[in-house]
This record gives structure tokens, sequence and C-alpha cells, in this order.
């Protein structure tokens, strides 16, 4: 049973979620970094974390399930 009903995308940060709609829109992390005045390896960690908490927020999901 999950305890926090949050959705995935209500554990990104405003920053994370900001990066994450870019990428949904094919930047790459070159063109977020200029957008965002951050530099490509700033937006390749941001990147990274998205990953990490979208990946553990589906296995507690799936988890759940069983």
């Amino acid at each position: 049973m999950i305890k926090n009903k949050e959705t995935p995308l209500e554990k990104l940060s405003p920053r994370e979620i900001e990066i994450y709609n870019l990428r949904l829109q094919g930047l790459s992390e070159y063109m977020i970094g200029a957008k965002l005045g951050l530099s490509r390896s700033t937006v390749h960690s941001h990147i990274e974390r998205i990953r990490k908490k979208l990946l553990s927020t589906m296995i507690k999901i799936d988890k759940s399930m069983i």
C-alpha cells in the first residue's frame, strides 16, 4: 500500500519540472542550459535526479501491487 499519494511529478522541484518539460519538447541538455543560464553539466545532474525520482516512484507503485 502506498502511504504517500504524491504523483511522480509532484516529487520534482520546480526547476526539475521546468527542465523535464523542456526535455519533453525535445531540447538537448546544451539547449536547456542556454535557455536557463545553466551549464550542460548542471542540466545533466538535474536530469539524472529526475530519472532517479521517477524510477523510485515507479518501483514503489509496482511493489504495492504485489
